[in-house]
């Protein structure tokens, strides 16, 4: 097997959103979900490596097309490499100092 193995496919290759998140140019991934007890800490983006297990596998013939599927079971997330996304610092809100700043001018001069 070659890698790495891009898991995207086109809107007619099989699994399909709903037909009003129909976008022919977008590509699709699958997905996996994670629902636990802890938070997994892991950047928005990144490479990881895992531990699986293939634990069902269909080859089928639809409509004159070869169609595969299987299901992989994670049992481990072995490493993670990827950047968090850093988010600049806004620029401070200083128009109630300078309000101030301009009423304890205008008293001072009094």
């Amino acid at each position: 097997m070659h890698t790495p193995i891009d898991l995207g496919h086109k809107t007619d290759q099989g699994l399909c959103p709903a037909p009003e998140q129909v976008n022919p140019s977008r590509t699709w991934y699958p997905s996996f979900n994670y629902s636990g007890s802890e938070e997994l800490d892991l950047p928005k983006e990144g490479t990881m490596t895992i531990k699986f297990c293939v634990t069902r596998e269909v080859e089928e013939n639809r409509d004159g097309k070869e169609h595969y599927s299987c299901e992989i079971e994670v049992q481990e997330i072995v490493s993670v490499d990827g950047k968090e996304e850093v988010e600049s610092p806004s620029k401070r809100d200083t128009s109630t100092e300078d309000a101030l700043d301009t009423l304890a001018a205008a008293l001072g001069k009094k």
